[in-house]
């Protein structure tokens, strides 16, 4: 089955094992760097951070213990919005943004009961259009593109017009977060040349203060960052199992995930950094994992919920803020293949968490699986979910409210 190789990805980039890589002509000095941060941004010194506790769990009773209601959305099917395949989803109010990132290259707006509403922006190389949706955020104002391959910043509203376009002909950011029209927070990894620091903050096309200092070249994945509450920006980087929180440049370290270990970042450091580009493409195609892999945290009102990946299965944690107590759930295992979550988890907004349903997961489940999850729709979203011509038509969105 083709989900032995399955695999979501939390930061932008497949990195998976092969432990034998190394290359002995590589010296230190090719590999260690010694950037400084810029003094303007105040890094807070913590001496105890809460630890999230995210441990492994064999409980597969999410569904059952943590959601209040779970719907299915399909999105219309017309010859002006046909989906490839889902890349990001957002649900802004009664809204839903998709963007297919690689087949249609195209935003879509839906209403929340997925009728197609229009598009935003088009494919191309103009001053308007974009050539990779490479970063896409939205807001309750805003739909935001980063477009690597152009180095624009482009800013939409949802009527489609644009509202800025900035030149990032200096950065080459993995994420960026808007802080105005010309001033935005840059997340970048260190496998990308010339980009020592995690975290950059740009006006008007210009790196004006940076944070976090990369120790080793191509060894450390990108951070990622969302919007923590209404004042603060979440950062989260992986090798530091840190979630950060920004405001505006002041950085103060919030919580430990309990993920990954000193030791164990340390040793994916050594090993990554020391493989040219030939060694990364089997890195990649090898199918082992770093510990603790594809790593994704999802802000909602009442709770942080945070998916990860450690060998062959997946977990889901979900955090009360208030007492910062986890409970820890199984999401999936690749081998034998089994779901106990709908899959795809995209977003978050309120205390909902967003994501959608293709053929090309769901119905290649065993038949306990797809059961285990049905039978927490409503009737009438059963009915569409058995009876769906999921090859023919656009992907579903399914809604799950949390208790």
């Amino acid at each position: 089955m083709k989900h032995s190789i399955c695999f979501i990805v939390g930061s932008g980039i497949l990195l998976s094992g092969l432990a034998g890589c190394s290359k002995a002509t590589v010296t230190d000095s090719d590999l260690y760097v010694d950037p400084v941060p810029t003094p303007s941004v105040q890094v807070s010194q913590v001496a105890s951070i809460p630890s999230l506790n995210l441990d492994q769990s064999d409980d597969t009773c999410f569904l059952d213990k943590e959601v209040a209601s779970l719907r299915a959305i399909p999105l219309e099917t017309n010859d002006d919005c046909l989906i490839g395949r889902i890349s990001d989803i957002f649900i802004v109010g009664d809204t839903i943004v998709v963007v297919d990132r690689d087949n249609a290259k195209q935003i879509y707006l839906f209403n929340i009961d997925g009728k197609f509403l229009r598009k935003i922006g088009r494919y191309g190389t103009g001053p308007e259009e974009y050539f990779s949706l490479s970063c896409v955020s939205a807001t309750p104002e805003h739909i935001s593109v980063l477009d690597n391959p152009l180095a624009k910043y482009m800013t939409y509203d949802y009527s489609g017009n644009v509202v800025s376009s900035e030149s990032l002909e200096r950065t080459l950011p993995s994420h960026v977060f808007a802080l105005s029209n010309s001033s935005f927070i840059a997340t970048c990894a260190s496998y990308h040349e010339g980009s020592p620091f995690a975290v950059e903050w740009i006006e008007n096309d210009s790196v004006v203060a940076t944070a976090f200092p990369y120790k080793i070249k191509r060894g450390e994945i990108a951070p990622s960052t969302f919007q923590l509450n209404n004042s603060e920006i979440g950062l989260y980087i992986p090798t530091i199992d840190t979630i950060y929180s920004i405001s505006g440049r002041h950085i103060e370290p919030k919580y430990k995930l309990g993920l990954i270990s000193d030791e164990e970042a340390d040793e994916w450091r050594r090993l990554s950094a020391r493989m040219d580009v030939i060694e990364e493409i089997k890195y990649k195609m090898s199918g082992g994992a770093m510990p603790a892999d594809f790593i994704s945290v999802y802000p909602l009102t009442d709770y942080l919920v945070v998916t990860h990946q450690t060998n062959d299965a997946r977990y889901i944690g979900i955090v009360d803020r208030s007492t910062l107590q986890s409970r820890n759930y199984l999401r999936n295992t690749i081998e034998p293949f089994q779901l106990f979550l709908p899959p795809y988890i995209m977003s978050a907004s309120g205390n909902t968490l967003c994501g959608y349903i293709a053929d090309d997961y769901f119905l290649e489940s065993p038949d306990e699986s797809r059961e285990r999850i049905e039978k927490h729709f409503s009737e009438r979203d059963q009915e569409i979910l058995n009876h769906y011509d999921y090859k023919n038509n656009n992907p579903i969105v399914w809604l799950m409210e949390l208790k």
